[in-house]
Order: structure tokens, then C-alpha cells, then sequence
């Protein structure tokens, strides 16, 4: 019963901070005449590249250096890039963030977090879905990537798949193995992390909203990739990351866009 209480307590003191929320720089916009640019900036890099995959950052501030790391990415492969900053507000105890990438917002609490639609979060959703699809012109066939950041496994990497056998993800980690092997530096750096992709493996962040009912569930083949704090936010960490992510996904290429 004490549970239960608590349970019911916790729901009111979010719809409640929700409303105080309203009063902010998020909330402040009408409905009635919304636009997806008041609340953050999305950006196509390289939009005239030839390549078969395109890599985006849809919560490039929220997953903090995302942003950096995918324009870093894009440089260096060629690769059409999106990338979505802003679409967030609060820090460490209250945050709200539109999720970009999918029609709805998320309002965290400590550790309460609640998942909603609204009408600005359709309204970014279908600008950012619109500059995907502008540099992505073979949705069936091209592959997709997207690049985030997590905090629950500071020592794994976790790649959510669509489109990918058993044997695509084999050949993925055996790519992988080979590229942060090529120095005794990314030896030493990689070795303390553990690469997990479906459906090869099991995972925590499977990308699930994104594949039902966001940007993944628009094309046939993507990677959404979870990547620890550490590999994004040391400068140095991020361009040896950065270098080996591309490695892998010029020769992974190869395989997936036929």
C-alpha cells in the first residue's frame, strides 16, 4: 500500500513539475504557432556525398560531444551527417529533452523519468526526419548510423541493429577487432571496452521507440550506437574513437550497401 503511495506520489510531483515547466524557455511558445527551430538547431553536412551510409547526432548536446564526434566522422568518410543540437533544458536533477529523432519528449526527475508526445516534438521530428531523407535517398538499401552517448556502462559500447544478420554483426566485430588493434595506443585504450551489437548480443539499448515509430522505422538498414562517456568527451579519446569508427564503416560498407 506504502508502495503504492509512493508510486502515485512520484507521478504527481512530475505532472506538476511539468506545469511549472510551461513557464519556461521550452514551454514558452504557443502551440498554435510553433516552429521547430525555436527550440534548437539541426544541421546536413556534406549533403552531396556519394556514399552509401549517413551518420547523424539527433541529441548532439544532450549526448554531450556527439555532435562533435559525427562532424569529426562525416570529415573523414565522406559521409552525408545530420546533426541536432539544442532540444534540451535543465541539468542534473530536472531535465527535459525533445527527443528529435522521434515524435516525443523526456522529462527526467533524478530518477523518475516519464516518455510524451506533443505537438512541438512532431513538429521537430518531421524537420529532422525531412533533412534524413533529403541526404539519405535510398532509404531501402543505404545504411543509417546514429550516435549517442550513455552513461549506465562506462565500459561497453552497444549497438542496436535493423536490417543486420547474425553474420553482418559477426563480420562488424571482426572489423572492429582489427581497427582498435592498429596501434599499441588504441590497444591499449580499446581493450577496456566491450563491443556489443545485435543480434549478436544482448543489449540494454535497443533502440526501441526509435525502431516503432522514429526515424529507424523510415529505413531498412541501421546502427544506433551507445558509446560511454569517456570515448566522447576526452578530446583524445574521441578523435582515436572517431578514427576507428570510420575504418570500420568504410569496409563495413561494403558488405551492407548493395
Amino acid at each position: 500500500m506504502l508502495a503504492s503511495k509512493t508510486f502515485y506520489f512520484r507521478i504527481f510531483l512530475i505532472l506538476l513539475l511539468l506545469e511549472v515547466a510551461g513557464c519556461t524557455n521550452l514551454h514558452t511558445n504557443q502551440e498554435k504557432n510553433i516552429s521547430w527551430s525555436n527550440w534548437g538547431e539541426i544541421i546536413s553536412l556534406n549533403t552531396k556525398s556519394k556514399s552509401c551510409i549517413t551518420i547523424a547526432a539527433p541529441h548532439g548536446t544532450n549526448d554531450e560531444k556527439t555532435d562533435i564526434l559525427v562532424r569529426d566522422i562525416s570529415k573523414l568518410g565522406g559521409f552525408s551527417a545530420i546533426i541536432a543540437t539544442g532540444f534540451v533544458e535543465g541539468s542534473g536533477y530536472l531535465r527535459n529533452r525533445i527527443n528529435v529523432n522521434r515524435p516525443t519528449e523526456k522529462f527526467k526527475s533524478g530518477s523518475s523519468k516519464m516518455h510524451y508526445f506533443s505537438k512541438r516534438s512532431q513538429s521537430v521530428y518531421n524537420e529532422y526526419l525531412k533533412q534524413v531523407l533529403k541526404v539519405h535517398t535510398e532509404p531501402m538499401t543505404d545504411l543509417y548510423i546514429e550516435i549517442h552517448g550513455q552513461a549506465k556502462f562506462p565500459q561497453e559500447i552497444e549497438i542496436a541493429t535493423k536490417g543486420i544478420t547474425l553474420e553482418d554483426a559477426k563480420f562488424f566485430m571482426q572489423l572492429w577487432g582489427k581497427n582498435k588493434t592498429t596501434t599499441k595506443k588504441t590497444k591499449k585504450i580499446f581493450d577496456n571496452f566491450e563491443l556489443r551489437i545485435e543480434p549478436l548480443h544482448s543489449i540494454y539499448y535497443r533502440a526501441t521507440d526509435n525502431k516503432d515509430f522514429g526515424t529507424i522505422s523510415k529505413v531498412e538498414k541501421a546502427l544506433h550506437i551507445e558509446l560511454p562517456r569517456v570515448l566522447r568527451t576526452v578530446p583524445e579519446y574521441r578523435k582515436i574513437t572517431g578514427q576507428i569508427i570510420t575504418k570500420v564503416l568504410l569496409e563495413f560498407k561494403e558488405r551492407m550497401c548493395k
